[in-house]
């Protein structure tokens, strides 16, 4: 994961893990296998004749290369059309590589992590509201009939007194919301 949320840690973002090996005695144990050609999606392109669907979530999905190989494959060998691919994504990047795989899909459901707007969201998530913004418009702007894009906010104390200014934002986008809520830690 690119970011380094505050509603996060070491074992789910990359970030924190590099930050906990320097400051810290404990040592957290990562295999990146996103960066490497994985056995793992060799394995899953085996499934392609019986699988309907596959989740993909973040950190950030757009940035494991191997996933674009994933729907490339997908689409090349005639599987595709009876899939649906589901990304969770922070929104720092905009897949522009994955657009023309994804209208062969059956249906595509991309959420993305937001859980506050502006300078608020980058505090909590640390990456660039604008940038963000801008790529979700983009998607949105793009139409494409498979595809839905919705916002999964996790609820938690640094957002609790804001919800509404960010459910404006996504009502003014069409934006369905399906809000987590953070327990831990």
């Amino acid at each position: 994961c690119n970011f380094k949320c505050r509603i996060c840690g070491p074992l789910a973002s990359s970030l924190f893990a590099e930050e906990l090996k320097k400051f810290s005695s404990i040592s957290i144990k990562t295999k990146n296998w996103a960066e490497s050609e994985s056995k793992t999606i060799d394995e899953i392109i085996e499934l392609f004749p019986t699988l309907t669907n596959i989740d993909m979530y973040g950190g950030e999905p757009f940035l494991i290369k191997p996933l674009l190989r994933l729907a490339e494959q997908a689409v090349n060998q005639g599987y595709a059309k009876n899939m649906r691919l589901h990304y969770n994504s922070n929104g720092s990047v905009y897949p522009e590589k994955f657009v023309e795989y994804w209208k062969k899909f059956k249906h595509v459901d991309i959420h993305f992590s937001i859980d506050n707007i502006g300078t608020r969201f980058e505090l909590e998530r640390g990456g660039s509201w604008n940038q963000v913004d801008s790529n979700i418009n983009q998607l949105i702007d793009l139409k494409l009939p498979n595809v839905k894009i919705s916002i999964m906010p996790a609820i938690n104390i640094m957002n609790i007194f804001y919800i509404d200014e960010l459910l404006q934002w996504a009502s003014e986008l069409s934006l369905t919301v399906n809000p987590l809520y953070v327990t831990d830690p």
